[in-house]
């Protein structure tokens, strides 16, 4: 596979492994978190508590991987834009990676914040404990607002991006998708 370098001018048609693999393991990350979110309830009583330990874990490593993504990003340059792409199609692609950034940050930002507002540490896979920041209970209660608004905004997100790229991909246009998915034949 080939990657391109970092910041040179020179540029590929393809995104680096590196970038590939952090968007498909973000990916699956991000789609885990939001069924366990928005469906930890429905196990049942008993099974909330691990049920969120894994929310609350998964979320922070989605938040590690998040910041290296775009370090990436940033002193990587991707490839530019797909020549079939009308100009609209490519700036919402650009708007909607930088929307995924933002959100790949603050939806764990502020699901620490919630969590935070008991004054409790979080488990992180039950290996290490991250502190609670110092917030009140109210101030945890309204991020937990925010937490809520923002998984909706990213579950949009998400289904904007996948259908764009199925849209592409059922047009003929392989190429779109190859950029991002090494399984695909180009």
């Amino acid at each position: 596979m080939a990657s391109a370098p970092a910041m040179t001018g020179m540029e590929t048609d393809r995104y680096t492994g590196v970038a590939v693999s952090l968007h498909w393991i973000v990916a699956g990350l991000i789609v885990v978190n939001l069924f366990l979110g928005f469906f930890h309830e429905d196990f049942g009583k008993a099974a909330t508590p691990v049920l969120m330990t894994l929310h609350k874990s998964v979320g922070f490593t989605v938040l590690a991987l998040s910041v290296a993504r775009l370090a990436w990003r940033l002193t990587h340059r991707p490839p530019r834009a797909d020549a079939v792409l009308k100009r609209w199609e490519a700036t919402l692609a650009a708007l909607t990676q930088w929307l995924f950034y933002a959100l790949m940050i603050a939806l764990p930002v502020t699901g620490w914040i919630l969590t935070s507002g008991n004054g409790r540490a979080t488990n992180w896979f039950w290996l290490v404990k991250i502190p609670a920041l110092a917030v009140s209970k109210a101030t945890g209660r309204e991020f937990g607002d925010y937490h809520v608004y923002l998984g909706w905004s990213m579950l949009a997100l998400l289904l904007l991006h996948v259908a764009g790229a199925l849209a592409h991909q059922l047009r003929g246009h392989r190429q779109v998708l190859g950029r991002m998915a090494p399984w695909m034949l180009r």
